[in-house]
C-alpha cells in the first residue's frame, strides 16, 4: 500500500497508520489477533480461516467483529488526542 504513494507526506502518514494498528494488534487477546492477520494480511476467507483453526464460521466472524472494534477504539482515541491537542496549541 505504502508503494501506491509518491507524496512523502502520505508515505509518513501511512506508515503512522501502520504503527498504530500494530498497537491496536497488540492490544488484542492471541485467538482475535490471530484471525484477524490471517483475514487481513494473508488474505483467507472466513470459511478457509474456520477451516484452517478449526472453528465455527460464526466464531471467525465474531472475532473479526472484535478485531475490528478494537481497531476503531484505538484509533478514535489517537484521533481525540490529537483534536485535543490542536485546540490546546492552536487557540
Amino acid at each position: 500500500m505504502e508503494h501506491a504513494f509518491t507524496d512523502p507526506d502520505q508515505s509518513v502518514e501511512i506508515k503512522e497508520l501502520q504503527q498504530n494498528i500494530q498497537f491496536a494488534l497488540s492490544k488484542m487477546p492471541n485467538k482475535v489477533r490471530e484471525i484477524y492477520r490471517l483475514s487481513r494480511e494473508e488474505y483467507l476467507s472466513v470459511r478457509e480461516i474456520a477451516q484452517h483453526l478449526n472453528l465455527s464460521e460464526q466464531t471467525v466472524k465474531n472475532q473479526l467483529t472484535t478485531a475490528l472494534s478494537i481497531i476503531r477504539q484505538v484509533l478514535k482515541g489517537i484521533v481525540v488526542f490529537l483534536v485535543f491537542l490542536y485546540f490546546l496549541f492552536y487557540n
